[in-house]
């Protein structure tokens, strides 16, 4: 259900989908940690030139620069890294995941990567009111960024966490009957603008003038809440629970309401609520066939999670592989990433034990190898 707080173009996709939700939790394009002067006042780098090379794999100016803009520091981790050290040694570290995957006869496929795109697109659709290529846009993304820089390395730890591994058409079946109501069923939803006012007083007047025939949309700018800044929520409101008493009185009013419709002002969360109803959808069943590829990663995720020893032997085989690697980084003042990557400290927790995915563009603890935890296919749910 959309959580009724201020809410940021672009992270919305973190509802439906955990891995697309991190990437675009990291994507603030005002983003850059303070402390790094390649992250500010820095010429724009978009050439082919490299930045660093990874046993004869470039990664262009153009590559570090997108994720550079992009950058914000994960607060799970506590890093004093630049923002442009943390951000190169992610990129190295994902161009020698997929070399691994590549070498050990796993790399991600074009049918692989377009099929986990299809995914992410469909739990986005479900969530969001005008889906995921809006959301991407509004986020200064593109489907080739997400492939790139997330679907791309998420695939090669997974295809390598689960190599020789199969998924059979029972065990899919299985799971979406078992799921069916609670993450494969859309409730029925209404796409709503709200404007939120300090008093009822001031939520009463704007609602007269409203009934008078004044547009909604005139009053935006009187919003307490300033973000959407057009008070145009990007989630849709689930209608079908009205269990938790905070948000029952507004699901109350927009279930009432026909499309076009202002209810009276809606107390909520210390400010008073006017909603205009813009749409509203119809409770739908979402086809296993739909759905299919989908919860196979998924369960191919569990798999990798349930198996400690093979998270370790594949951690070990990344380990080699970097200490092994061919590495030069141009910036010299990240020449130090050269001897971090190649002579990495011991893993900080026994295998099994960190089951979530990397946070993209973060990266690990400086020096670590990448880690061989289980990433999360994105999980289809009903829309919230």
């Amino acid at each position: 259900m959309i959580t009724m707080q201020n809410k940021r173009r672009g992270a919305a996709l973190v509802a439906s989908a955990a891995a697309m939700g991190v990437f675009l939790a990291g994507c603030n394009t005002g983003g850059g940690a303070g402390g790094d002067a390649s992250s500010k006042g820095a010429p724009t780098l978009t050439g082919t030139d490299a930045v660093a090379t990874v046993n004869g794999e470039a990664i262009t100016q153009a590559e570090f620069y997108s994720q550079l803009q992009r950058y914000t520091p994960n607060p799970q981790q506590m890093s004093s890294a630049p923002a442009g050290k943390t951000v190169l040694q992610q990129l190295i570290m994902n161009t020698l995941t997929e070399q691994l995957a590549k070498q050990e006869g796993v790399p991600p496929t074009d049918a692989q990567i377009n099929e986990q795109m299809a995914n992410f697109k469909s739990s986005a659709d479900k969530v969001l009111v005008r889906g995921f290529d809006d959301t991407l846009a509004t986020a200064g993304l593109t489907e080739e960024d997400l492939k790139t820089f997330q679907i791309k390395p998420q695939l090669a730890q997974i295809n390598l966490l689960t190599k020789g591994v199969t998924i059979a058409d029972a065990d899919i079946q299985a799971f979406y009957d078992l799921h069916k109501k609670d993450q494969f069923t859309k409730p029925n939803r209404a796409h709503i603008k709200r404007i939120a006012l300090a008093t009822a007083a001031d939520a009463n007047s704007v609602y007269d003038d409203i009934q008078k025939g004044k547009p909604f949309e005139d009053y935006v700018a009187k919003s307490v809440i300033k973000q959407p800044v057009d008070g145009d929520l990007t989630q849709w409101v689930n209608l079908d629970d009205a269990t938790n008493p905070m948000v029952k009185p507004l699901v109350t009013a927009i279930t009432a309401a026909k499309i076009g419709d202002v209810p009276k002002p809606i107390p909520l969360q210390g400010a008073w609520w006017l909603v205009k109803v813009v749409d509203k959808k119809p409770l739908e069943i979402v086809p296993v066939d739909q759905v299919k590829s989908s919860i196979k990663y998924m369960l191919l995720s569990q798999k990798a999670q349930q198996n400690a020893a093979g998270q370790q032997e594949m951690e070990q085989k990344l380990r080699d592989f970097q200490s092994k690697a061919t590495i030069s980084i141009v910036p010299k003042q990240y020449n130090d990433l050269i001897a971090e990557i190649k002579s990495p400290p011991p893993p900080m927790a026994p295998p099994g034990m960190n089951l979530a995915p990397p946070s993209a563009p973060t990266g690990p603890r400086p020096g670590a190898s990448a880690p061989m935890t289980a990433p999360s296919a994105p999980a289809p749910q009903a829309a919230h």
